[in-house]
């Protein structure tokens, strides 16, 4: 941003609201963050119930004077707007002060152990160790089985997390990666 001296707009919309609904501009821009809910709409972020959330990634949920309506598609209008939420299909994080930042898109969403995991979401844990020059996370092509034991029975565990990784070396211990990043993860909701 300040090697070109000019200050990057963002902003999201979709065709199905007709209209840009979260944006910043000028002194109100903070890099990385989308913006905040422009004039005349309200954004929120909801959990898998469709409740606001005060903390946390959900998904991106708006409310305005344009909207959506798909006229031969009811299931599709189901799942774009619920309670007059118009949902976007993108996982944000609203801060304190009414910033959204993208997370991830929705359908990227693994599935394991009945945990919703963004793929983001892991990324960024591992891309805070000094030794992770960048990552990739994705779900495995095989769902795991967890087999019964004693008493206690088996249960379909889902997709499971797999990760590739460029590594910077000598820049840390490498065997602390997987720690360093189970324990950010932990600390927000996986």
């Amino acid at each position: 941003m300040l090697r070109f001296h000019h200050a990057i707009t963002d902003g999201i919309g979709s065709t199905e609201m007709m209209h840009i609904f979260i944006s910043a501009a000028g002194d109100d821009i903070r890099p990385g963050s989308t913006g905040k809910a422009v004039p005349g709409y309200i954004a929120t972020v909801l959990d898998d119930a469709g409740n606001p959330m005060d903390e946390g990634t959900g998904r991106l949920a708006i409310k305005g004077p344009t909207g959506c309506r798909y006229l031969d598609d009811v299931d599709r209008q189901r799942t774009y707007v619920q309670d007059g939420w118009n949902v976007a299909g993108d996982a944000y994080v609203q801060d304190e002060d009414g910033y959204f930042w993208y997370q991830a898109r929705t359908d990227d969403m693994i599935i394991s152990g009945g945990v919703n995991i963004y793929p983001a979401e892991i990324e960024s844990a591992l891309l805070t160790h000094p030794a992770v020059a960048d990552a990739a996370a994705d779900a495995g092509a095989d769902v795991h089985y967890i087999p019964s034991v004693a008493d206690v029975p088996g249960r379909l565990l889902g997709l499971v997390v797999e990760g590739d990784l460029v590594l910077t070396l000598g820049a840390g211990d490498i065997t602390e990666v997987g720690p360093v990043a189970l324990e950010r993860l932990r600390g927000g909701r996986v």
